[in-house]
């Protein structure tokens, strides 16, 4: 890169020679300043220097370029004032160009910086509850997205965790403690920190009383209960309401509940692809009449079937499910059961009641795949027995609420 000399009189229109993509042009005045001029005819003020010779280094470290305006916006004058400042504190010891990688850095480092760079990873991977995942984690990281990751320890996240449920908020806490792990695990590839402070973390073991309490509150429910959460969840006319309904219906997981887009909806399936099942290999529900009914009823506010009705628009995720289900309960008068009761419930009603195979009551409910079901039945043959058995249960629980009830629910 060739070099001309610059004026007080000429630096205003100063220009490449033709042919060339940048020239730089340097002052008589001030040892290493520079204006560096581009072909497009921007231009600017560059100081060439070599950082002080550190006694018992083995050699001089070469020439750097620090950059100090634009020609635009800084006179010749004030580029010298500028320039002399800065050389100075070279004179001292100072690098502003490590400096500036420094603070580059450091800013990098931040959550919040490290939360864009890992939403633009689970973008690009197609990861669809993306916007789910970087709720959770600003919303436990609040407060703290200014520090460097590195700087946040086990005990910093424990806290965060035990905060969260001290409000009351258990599957929050759970959300944030699977997401916050999976962003330490990226932000370690990444070689912003050394290794994810989750890693391998587990919760205090359960006692046996705990593991009692917990078998005890997993269970069926009976057709009354059933009957009055139906009705309850129909009452609300709202997107948790017609969660609750399809929970009961297809036996499916709350979040493929939550996340049921109208393009898995097809003719006589709901098809979910394998990126929004747990198991990663995709999952089938027959259209039943109450699938369709429930479907039939829900308003169009776009590509997801039930958003949250707290924001406008209709791509927001349902949250704040500790509290829709407590709602839930005390409106039924039905306690001690979770969502995926609703689901168990189904499962065992299915090979209780209808008298279902083992292998069919677990293709009803996502736990097993198409190529086992093809080496236990016929293509057409479990495909039909799925459309029977998902029929009969929507029968029953139309059956139960119109018994309980004395009306039947409106189609």
């Amino acid at each position: 890169m060739a070099a001309s000399m610059l004026t007080g009189s000429n630096y205003k229109s100063l220009s490449v020679d033709p042919g060339r993509k940048e020239q730089v042009f340097f002052d008589g005045s001030v040892k290493g300043l520079a204006l560096r001029v581009y072909k497009s005819g921007k231009a600017t003020w560059i100081l060439q220097y070599r950082p002080k010779h550190v006694a018992g280094s083995r050699a001089k470290m070469g020439t750097k370029k620090a950059v100090l305006g634009d020609r635009e916006h800084m006179s010749l004058s004030d580029a010298r004032v500028a320039a002399r400042a800065l050389l100075a504190k070279i004179d001292q010891g100072h690098d502003p160009v490590e400096t500036k990688k420094l603070l580059l850095k450091q800013e990098r480092a931040t959550i919040q910086s490290q939360l864009t760079e890992y939403q633009h990873d689970l973008t690009r991977r197609q990861v669809v509850n993306t916007k789910t995942i970087l709720s959770s984690l600003r919303r436990g990281f609040q407060g703290k997205m200014s520090r460097e990751v590195s700087k946040i320890s086990l005990p910093d996240l424990l806290q965060i965790i035990k905060s969260i449920e001290g409000a009351g908020k258990p599957g929050a806490a759970q959300d944030f403690r699977k997401h916050a792990s999976a962003f330490l695990s990226f932000c370690a590839a990444g070689g912003m920190i050394p290794s994810n402070p989750l890693a391998g973390y587990r919760r205090t073991r359960r006692t046996r009383a705990e593991i009692t309490e917990t078998a005890e509150n997993g269970r069926t429910l009976t057709d009354t209960e059933l009957a009055k959460l139906w009705k309850a969840a129909d009452s609300r006319n709202d997107s948790f309401g017609r969660v609750v309904q399809f929970l009961i219906l297809s036996g499916t997981r709350r979040n493929e509940a939550a996340s049921l887009r109208r393009s898995f909806i097809e003719d006589d399936w709901i098809n979910y692809p394998a990126t929004f099942t747990k198991q990663a290999r995709g999952h089938s529900v027959p259209r039943s009449s109450g699938i369709n009914d429930l479907l039939a009823s829900t308003p169009n506010r776009g590509e997801l079937l039930w958003p949250s009705h707290r924001r406008v628009g209709g791509d927001t995720p349902l949250s704040g499910w500790t509290q829709m289900l407590k709602e839930l309960q005390q409106a039924a008068d039905v306690y001690d059961f979770t969502l995926h009761d609703l689901r168990r419930t189904f499962r065992t009603w299915a090979e209780e009641k209808y008298g279902a195979s083992d292998s069919l009551c677990e293709a009803a409910i996502g736990h097993v795949s198409k190529q086992i079901l093809n080496r236990i039945y016929s293509r057409p043959k479990w495909q039909s027995d799925l459309v029977l058995l998902f029929q009969a249960w929507s029968d029953h629980v139309y059956s139960i609420t119109k018994s309980h009830f004395s009306i039947q629910p409106e189609k």
